[in-house]
């Protein structure tokens, strides 16, 4: 696989309140949403580089603004996203299509708790539902055409990464004692498909889920929770812990990202295995 590296979109800083907390493509591809420590985030079209800042607000407009932004999840429509606060709230913000002439950008929603929120997931096949974690233990599901959310189950540990199902309505959810489930949110039934070594820090779903964390293992498994690779590289004293995961809209390749280092791996159906394909290593790569 071959990688080009283009030049900034963001200007690079040493100021801690500039960290990048997450980047996010709008499921259209035609805008990203750059969510940074300052409570900002800033929509960066595709087409042009043109860029649109927005303040988040904290669940509570009239205190002062000590919060982190701690996920942020597009909506199918690529008009709005769910940002997780660690003030215990969620807010929906709609932002409107990429080409609008208007400059609305508004809160349309937000639901608030009594534990931070510390992740949240907008499945590609849900309009108006989405999913966060919460520090407490408790996996909610925001219903945006009710105005309420409730309960999907809760665990004995915090919920720390989430990702969706690439063509059904299901989510998987990793905790802070390493285990992996996977909630189908149709019926609201809820599963183990994974049970780590460490927390599962990167977490992706194409074909299959992908699990990896600070021990440097990685694991693929199904949606049932058959365990399909297992990749180990705690012998390569270079890498650091994984902490991002994604895979190519086919499913059939993911990349997973650990210090300066991004590598790929393709599932080989004759094997019926997952095997790396290309590593990638620069400066300056973290999460």
């Amino acid at each position: 696989m071959k990688f080009d590296i283009s030049a900034p979109i963001i200007a690079p800083s040493n100021s801690a309140e500039k960290r990048i907390i997450c980047a996010v493509w709008s499921p259209d591809g035609e805008r990203i949403a750059v969510a940074t420590a300052d409570r900002v985030v800033t929509l960066i079209k595709s087409s042009n580089n043109e860029t649109s800042r927005l303040p988040i607000k904290a669940r509570d407009e009239n205190a002062s603004r000590v919060f982190t932004i701690t996920g942020l999840a597009w909506a199918p429509d690529s008009c709005r996203f769910a940002v997780a606060q660690s003030d215990m709230a969620v807010a929906l913000y709609d932002v409107g299509p990429a080409n609008a002439t208007d400059s609305r950008k508004k809160i349309t929603l937000r639901f608030s708790h009594k534990s931070p929120v510390l992740c949240v997931a907008w499945p590609l096949t849900s309009s108006t539902d989405f999913v966060y974690g919460m520090g407490d233990g408790a996996v909610m599901c925001g219903l945006t055409k009710m105005k309420k959310s409730e309960e999907l189950y809760r665990h004995g540990c915090a919920p720390i990464s989430m990702a969706t199902a690439p063509r059904m309505n299901s989510v998987a959810v990793g905790h802070l004692d390493s285990s992996v489930f996977v909630v189908n949110l149709d019926t609201r039934s809820r599963i183990i498909a994974l049970q780590t070594a460490v927390p599962p820090l990167a977490l992706a779903w194409g074909s299959h889920i992908c699990a990896a964390g600070a021990d440097l293992q990685i694991n693929f498994a199904d949606s049932n929770g058959g365990s399909l690779s297992h990749v180990d590289y705690s012998n390569q004293p270079d890498l650091r812990s994984f902490t991002s995961a994604s895979f190519d809209p086919s499913g059939q390749t993911a990349i997973v990202a650990s210090k300066n280092n991004l590598i790929t791996f393709a599932y080989s159906a004759r094997l019926q295995t997952w095997q790396q394909q290309s590593q990638l290593v620069f400066d300056g790569l973290y999460n």
